[in-house]
């Protein structure tokens, strides 16, 4: 059911190493393609391969999502960003999101185009930053349209928290591939755990 040029485009894994989490970039053909909103998150639990779904839903039909990164076991920031077009407001956002409690959607062969299925609890989401936000400085002609990177660095000296948020130039090779810096503070992502990396694999 993937649309052509939009299947998985973010992958994530939880800070302990026992779960892959990818999700779609767009709604699949049965879950109303480019005109729906109902976007797919795959769990992988890596020991026993088990999976589950969670619904994801974009801002609108105008939009999809470019990247997932970890917070914690269940907490997340996704990257949600529209196509650039120069009618309209760019959008660009990085929410977080919460698949505690949302409803595993495994067995629904097919999702409305926007509606949310009765019965169906999606991951709660909130806007945890706005790329567009005049504070920062990063909105106007030379915005990327194709900002699709989220990674978090080493903390800061400061406590702070280091989240990266890179653009791709789309195999331009005249055009930058960007990369911007967030100092985020701790009572701003208080469920923030960082990756555990074993080395003896």
């Amino acid at each position: 059911g993937r649309v052509p040029n939009r299947g998985l485009e973010g992958l994530a894994i939880t800070p302990d190493g026992s779960k892959l989490v990818a999700i779609m970039q767009s709604p699949l053909i049965q879950d109303g393609g480019r005109k729906g909103t109902n976007v797919r998150i795959l769990e992988i639990d890596v020991a026993s391969r088990r999976t589950r779904e969670f619904l994801y839903v974009l801002e609108g039909p105008h939009t999809g999502v470019s990247e997932i990164v970890a917070v914690n076991q269940h907490e997340f920031l996704v990257l949600e960003r529209d196509g650039g077009k120069k009618d309209k407001a760019p959008f660009r956002k990085i929410f977080k999101i919460d698949l505690a409690g949302a409803t595993d959607i495994s067995n629904l062969e097919s999702l409305p185009v926007t509606d949310v299925p009765k019965g169906v609890m999606p991951v709660t989401k909130t806007c945890f930053i706005d790329l567009c936000d005049p504070r920062f400085g990063l909105a106007g002609p030379d915005m990327p349209v194709k900002i699709e990177g989220l990674a978090f660095g080493p903390d800061l000296a400061d406590g702070r928290h280091l989240l990266l948020v890179a653009s791709d130039n789309d195999f331009v090779p005249t055009a930058p591939i960007r990369l911007y810096g967030f100092a985020i503070d701790q009572t701003d992502l208080p469920g923030y755990v960082p990756q555990q990396i074993d080395k003896g694999r």
